[in-house]
């Protein structure tokens, strides 16, 4: 017969903390909704326009943003959002490296695809320089919406987020795997906003065991209105 103290017992399982993965998304591209809640595979959208009231110094003030694309490609969608975080990731651990981001801003196809969590299949790679085209190509027109850190101030402009995207070698690892590597060059507001730290942080671990593109598009803002109540109970219309 055995005492108490030489019982077994099955270990009790203490649950190991979640590695929060923060990576630091651009103020305006959350702030003005460039990237739509939609799938762009389901529905394509050229154009986009967002108007809104916003107090500043006092004053009620109308700003907008306009969207405008091809019809071939579309406006940016919630999987362009996806692909966007994990590109900053990257580009963010250069700043962490260097100090700085500097264009060109260099990656494979397969640490973006690692990085999302995705199957390298040819079609994930295909979606990969679409993206890339897509975010090029798109227009945004601002109407006092678009901040420029440097300046400390908002702006009448017309401007892009990336000023090219270039697909630079393809090839086949054993004849098997597909690997690509791509470049992307930064429009100068949006490089210098990045330097400047004009960002708000984002839990990309979270963020990626979303499914639904409302959810996805919610997030973001989500993290914007508790950072800047810094953790208080906030109320919001929409």
């Amino acid at each position: 017969m055995k005492h108490n103290d030489d019982e077994e017992h099955d270990p009790i399982l203490l649950p190991m903390p979640v590695v929060v993965d923060f990576v630091r998304f651009e103020k305006n591209l959350l702030q003005i909704g460039f990237f739509g809640a939609h799938d762009i595979r389901h529905k394509s959208q050229s154009t986009r326009r967002i108007e809104q009231l916003v107090t500043r110094n006092g004053q009620k003030t109308k700003v907008s943003a306009e969207f405008r694309s091809s019809e071939a490609l579309g406006l940016p969608s919630t999987s362009d959002r996806d692909k966007y975080i994990a590109f900053m990731k990257i580009a963010m651990e250069e700043k962490i490296r260097s100090g700085r981001i500097s264009n060109p801003v260099r990656f494979s196809g397969y640490r973006l695809l690692k990085e999302l969590g995705l199957t390298y299949s040819g079609e994930n790679y295909e979606d990969i320089n679409r993206w890339g085209q897509r975010m090029a190509d798109t227009t945004i027109t601002s109407e006092q919406v678009i901040y420029m850190a440097s300046a400390r101030r908002y702006v009448n402009k017309t401007l892009h987020v990336f000023r090219s995207f270039t697909r630079t070698g393809q090839s086949y690892l054993n004849g098997a795997r597909r690997t690509e590597q791509y470049e992307v060059v930064l429009e100068d507001w949006l490089l210098e906003n990045l330097n400047e730290s004009y960002v708000i942080p984002q839990d990309f671990t979270t963020y990626r065991e979303l499914r639904r593109p409302t959810a996805k598009g919610i997030f973001g803002y989500l993290h914007l209105w508790f950072h800047a109540s810094r953790g208080r109970q906030i109320e919001k219309d929409y």
